[in-house]
């Protein structure tokens, strides 16, 4: 109702993880597209975007350490 009262032809949205939130993600956006809305998400929810982690996320490391150590040799400050 607000899209329709504001005119809103574009969302711009943080990405979400967990089923629960995508869930809702894609029902807003099923049934905001069927008004023409444009949906453009963004990765934010992490201080490293996953793509630019130098492992897969099924191999992270699970002590923090190892992780850190890992990431810190391809991060530049």
């Amino acid at each position: 109702e607000l899209a329709r009262q504001y005119d809103v032809s574009s969302v711009y949205y943080h990405q979400e993880v967990t089923p629960e939130e995508v869930t809702v993600e894609e029902q807003v956006e099923l049934a905001l597209s069927k008004d023409g809305i444009v949906f453009t998400e963004f990765w934010g929810s992490t201080l490293i975007a996953k793509d630019d982690l130098p492992f897969n996320l099924i191999n992270i490391p699970e002590v923090f350490t190892k992780f850190r150590k890992s990431v810190e040799q391809h991060v530049s400050y």
